[in-house]
């Protein structure tokens, strides 16, 4: 199953509105396809990840700081379960609800879109379009994929592979990496368009928007992900965790432990820890343009008095993974847009000095805490973030039920687990008239102004009492 560049669509505007006009007319024939027939191509997609699982590491191959175990944990497992979730839970996801009252039937339908674009990231060029992709044909839209950065050779394994699996011709397409073609997209028409990237993408696509038509928008963008460890708190684990999501990925992950804050009394020895765990990483290859902004924004950092806790930094493309001390705000952490491992370390005295640090900062993709079962429930209640780990970090939030749902400056509407799917169809509904009373034909004059206010006691007043007695002069007629 090796990609076929041919099927990106190039440059030629002409090629480019026949593709649209393609996808569109097999979006309407895949639409009226039983859900059950879309899902078996997503079990026949997940087979075929499976079975041709070295393709599409080779497909991920051009990110420097993976190894072939990393592709298989962080993009090809994830992306399988993700398909069995939608083979087990779609039905009853999308499945239609009916309720009566007042002599109506309301039936709330959730019907395809139409065509939405998904605009894909560099860091995981796999299992994060993948989901979303996944996600649309399931529900039965037809999809326009424009990869990330390097990512077209994944975009095409996944394209060809669910051609296999069953997915018409032109039901799934995939544009050049281009934010041209996103442009190209939108003033055609289509229906929804889902960002994951950076917060430079997500302003860039949200402004061809406001220059186009209007049109529905999801944007999961970067975040300064909060790692907070409390009193009381498993130091080691926190130690440990923290360093996981330092360097998963390379550290190019949305979701990286930008902002760590340790309760003071715990700061020394988490520290400690921490500088452990990061002794047991190995040096991280960068993608040039990626190395040069993380020097750039390091060099600022040191300028503004930061220090280096823990870590290695030798300003090459070989990069440890950097924690710095000495930033006044988190807020004023640099470069929460660079993908890379360097994060920012701060103290606070007490709970109310912690949530004065957390609200300083204005993006709010995740955040992960560390300590008793009771204290950290008690902040998570507290705090502003999509998804909110206790005692762990990252590693959750690929398992396929859940959602993420970023605030603030990272993004909004939802991606992922059943909300994910949700965010995919139009909630259409269906009344029913099944009773013969009809209050609303009455002439609205001064001789039914009291049948009227009859009608609104029965809905509204406080006892029963007085719904009985408005009940009665309904049936009385006065």
């Amino acid at each position: 199953m090796p990609p076929s560049p041919e099927r990106s669509a190039d440059k030629n505007p002409d090629a480019f509105r026949l593709q649209m006009d393609s996808v569109r007319r097999a979006s309407v024939v895949w639409a009226n396809t039983p859900l059950t027939h879309r899902l078996d191509s997503v079990r026949r997609f997940r087979h075929q990840l499976i079975e041709s699982a070295d393709e599409f590491i080779a497909a991920c191959s051009h990110l420097p700081h993976r190894c072939a175990g990393e592709t298989l944990a962080a993009e090809i497992i994830p992306l399988a379960d993700a398909a069995k979730f939608l083979e087990l839970n779609a039905k009853h996801i999308l499945a239609a609800t009916s309720i009566r009252a007042w002599g109506l039937r309301i039936m709330t339908e959730r019907r395809p879109l139409g065509t939405i674009v998904i605009v894909g990231p560099g860091n995981y060029p796999l299992f994060l379009p993948g989901v979303q992709v996944l996600q649309a044909l399931a529900a039965g839209n037809g999809v326009i994929l424009k990869p990330g950065r390097e990512g077209t050779r994944a975009a095409l394994c996944l394209q060809n592979a669910l051609t296999a699996a069953g997915v018409p011709d032109h039901v799934f397409e995939v544009i050049p990496e281009a934010i041209e073609g996103v442009q190209r997209v939108i003033s055609a028409g289509v229906d929804k368009v889902i960002v994951t990237g950076s917060q430079r993408t997500g302003r860039a696509i949200a402004a061809l928007i406001a220059a186009s038509r209007p049109t529905a928008t999801v944007m999961e963008l970067s975040g300064a992900d909060a790692a907070i460890v409390l009193r009381g708190a498993d130091i080691q684990r926190a130690a440990d965790a923290v360093a996981f999501g330092l360097t998963f990925n390379g550290g190019n992950t949305c979701m990286v432990p930008r902002r760590i804050w340790v309760d003071q009394s715990l700061a020394e020895s988490f520290v400690n820890a921490l500088r452990k765990s990061l002794q047991q990483s190995p040096t991280i290859d960068l993608h040039p343009s990626d190395s040069e902004a993380i020097s750039s924004m390091v060099d600022a950092a040191m300028r503004d008095g930061a220090s280096i806790i823990c870590g290695r930094w030798d300003r090459q493309s070989h990069l440890g993974p950097l924690v710095l001390g000495g930033i006044l705000k988190p807020a004023q952490l640099p470069g929460a847009d660079v993908p890379g491992p360097v994060a920012g370390l701060w103290t606070f005295r007490d709970i109310d000095d912690l949530y004065d640090l957390y609200a300083d900062c204005p993006m709010r993709l995740g955040a992960s805490i560390f300590g008793p079962s009771e204290a950290a429930m008690s902040v998570a209640e507290k705090i502003d973030a999509g998804c909110i780990c206790i005692n762990d970090l990252l590693a959750p939030t690929g398992h396929p039920a859940v959602t993420l749902s970023p605030r603030k400056d990272s993004g909004y509407g939802a991606t992922r687990g059943a909300a994910g799917l949700l965010e995919m169809t139009s909630p259409v509904s269906v009344i029913e008239r099944t009773g013969a009373f009809l209050p609303h034909l009455l002439r609205r004059n001064v001789e039914n102004e009291d049948q009227l206010k009859n009608i609104m006691r029965l809905k509204h007043a406080p006892g029963v009492t007085q719904k009985l007695a408005a009940m009665l002069r309904i049936i009385k007629g006065r």
